[in-house]
């Protein structure tokens, strides 16, 4: 009988185990699901010009990059849009690393995945949620006003 209930607790570990695991998975498929829509939609409407947002050069604005599981790196900003960034530096980063960029006044860092790395320009795409979008508006906004009074 003591064999049944070890054996009993241990199947039932095993369960919760792939139970976890598959809640993983769905996740993940949701989540590449989502990524594959956004490029259909993408390829399905491309007109030749791809960017949603109008982008404002960087003009001296410097961001921290954070990739996973390495320190942080200052680049100069190239240009900013509501719905990414391009920064200048010469890191050769795999397409859909996800990363962190922080920019002064920006209340916070986005999250964002690299699109691009080429010719010294690292292309990032923000994930398209309220607090990105928050973030970015206070920024392209703190530009726009330093230009005016430049």
């Amino acid at each position: 009988m003591t064999n049944v209930v070890v054996l009993a607790d241990q199947a039932g570990v095993s369960s919760n185990d792939v139970l976890a695991g598959a809640a993983g998975i769905g996740k993940e498929a949701e989540t590449l699901r989502t990524e594959v829509d956004r490029f259909l939609l993408a390829v399905h409407t491309d007109s030749g010009e791809r960017r949603q947002f109008e982008r404002i050069a960087g003009e001296a604005l410097t961001a921290m990059l954070r990739l996973p599981g390495q320190k942080v790196i200052q680049a100069p900003v190239n240009d900013v849009s509501r719905g990414g960034i391009s920064l200048l530096c010469d890191l050769h980063i795999a397409a859909g690393t996800e990363v962190s960029v922080e920019l002064t006044n920006a209340g916070g860092a986005m999250i964002g995945k690299v699109v691009r790395t080429e010719n010294g320009v690292l292309a990032i795409e923000f994930l398209d949620d309220d607090a990105t979008h928050a973030r970015m508006e206070r920024t392209i906004q703190t530009m726009t006003a330093t230009r005016r009074a430049a």
